[in-house]
């Protein structure tokens, strides 16, 4: 109550009669918050209520006598308003304690709202330095520095139209891992591999004359650098099959009815030489290191997702390929892609002879990440083969001893 005048505040009459119909009757208060109602009322004791936003509701009783005017004075009370209330931080991204490669553009953004329904504004700080000024983007693309690895504070804050504020900071590293610390990753996920089999779905789309094929495939493998693939048309086949397709140690071999054709692959890029096996990089790095000039390749990698690039150069002349290209999930210690070049001969420049690129790993037990989902490129003269491989049914660490493998 303030005294003021309160304009436009509805004010009502209504009588309590036992046999007849019930009076009612309304006016409305002018600016300078007086009121009349003129109208002949029967006696009796009325209701009488004030109505206007912002303040409450005014009821009282009023005893009205037939034949005369009345005075009354109602005196309203404000609504209390809950006081403003400073801006909720919901989410900010990225999270706590996340890894960054240096030189990683990273995207930093705030998920708030107002209580009250206003509009935000957000200012970012790294390492306590104004990054982004006050302004009505959430969002603030930072470049972490491309010379040094370290922590980094980045703290993220949110004031409304009244000035009240909040805050929150996550604390991100940035890394810059060695050549050995990359390929120890992949090490240390395959360590706690002595087996895996699965059921291997392989769909090919090949160069050859017979057009395409979709396979079925038993695949294997044991640390640490044996590998082995049955290839069947069917699961259930129990024997080979009227076209099978089977790529495996070198060699292409492409079986229809009674006519066998077989590539050797390694022979159509040099002739000596030893063919460079995955399972060898994963299980035995240190001889890997020693038998490649090993070098980290910026072009490749991805520094927001951890994923590193190495380009190796193998050291023995007349090896069967010129490079190698990795690109490694530092997270898990997965090799997403594994390219092979051909040697460059005379007058023909550097090709890609193999191309493996991971489309979908998958956790098991023990925190271990394998491929589960596969696309491979072998290209060659008499033509290309694409395919997808896909593994279900899959068994790790199952006691597979030499002669089962074999």
């Amino acid at each position: 109550m303030t005294g003021k005048p309160v304009a436009a505040a509805i004010v009502s009459l209504q009588d309590f009669p036992l046999l007849r119909k019930k009076v009612r009757v309304s006016t409305a208060s002018g600016a300078d918050g007086a009121f009349r109602i003129e109208s002949l009322l029967p006696g009796g004791i009325y209701r009488i209520e004030c109505r206007v936003q912002g303040y409450r509701q005014y009821q009282g009783m009023l005893n009205v006598s037939c034949g005369r005017s009345h005075s009354y004075n109602i005196s309203l009370f404000p609504l209390s308003r809950p006081a403003n209330r400073a801006p909720v931080i919901k989410a900010v991204i990225p999270e706590q304690d996340t890894e960054f490669l240096v030189s990683a553009k990273v995207r930093v953004s705030v998920c708030a709202f107002d209580p009250e329904g206003g509009p935000l504004q957000y200012r970012f700080l790294v390492n306590e330095s104004v990054a982004k000024d006050w302004g009505a983007d959430p969002v603030y693309l930072w470049q972490s520095p491309c010379d040094r690895a370290g922590e980094f504070n980045i703290r993220c804050q949110v004031r409304d139209r009244a000035g009240l504020s909040s805050e929150k900071a996550v604390r991100c590293r940035t890394i810059q891992p060695t050549i050995e610390e990359v390929l120890n990753k992949i090490k240390l996920n395959y360590q706690g591999i002595t087996d895996f089999s699965a059921q291997m779905r392989f769909e090919s789309r090949t160069g050859l004359s017979r057009g395409n094929t979709v396979k079925y495939c038993r695949y294997y493998f044991k640390s640490p650098d044996k590998e082995r693939t049955d290839t069947y048309a069917k699961p259930s086949a129990t024997g080979m099959p009227e076209e099978t397709l089977i790529v495996n140690a070198g060699k292409l071999i492409f079986i229809s009815g009674s006519q066998r054709n077989e590539a050797d692959l390694q022979g159509e890029f040099a002739e000596a030489g030893a063919d460079i096996n995955l399972l060898n990089i994963c299980y035995c790095p240190e001889a890997f290191l020693s038998g490649h000039k090993v070098d980290l390749s910026l072009q490749v990698s991805d520094p927001l997702n951890l994923i590193i690039g190495l380009e190796a150069a193998p050291l023995k002349e007349n090896a069967l390929y010129s490079k190698l290209l990795l690109r490694v999930d530092y997270r898990r210690g997965v090799v997403m892609t594994y390219d092979i070049y051909t040697p460059v001969e005379e007058g023909v420049g550097m090709k890609l002879w193999q191309s493996i690129k991971t489309l979908k790993v998958g956790e098991f037990p023990g925190k271990i990440y394998l491929p589960v989902e596969m696309e491979k490129k072998i290209y060659f003269s008499g033509g290309t083969i694409y395919s997808r491989i896909s593994y279900s049914q899959l068994r790790l660490n199952s006691g597979l001893n030499e002669e089962k493998f074999k």
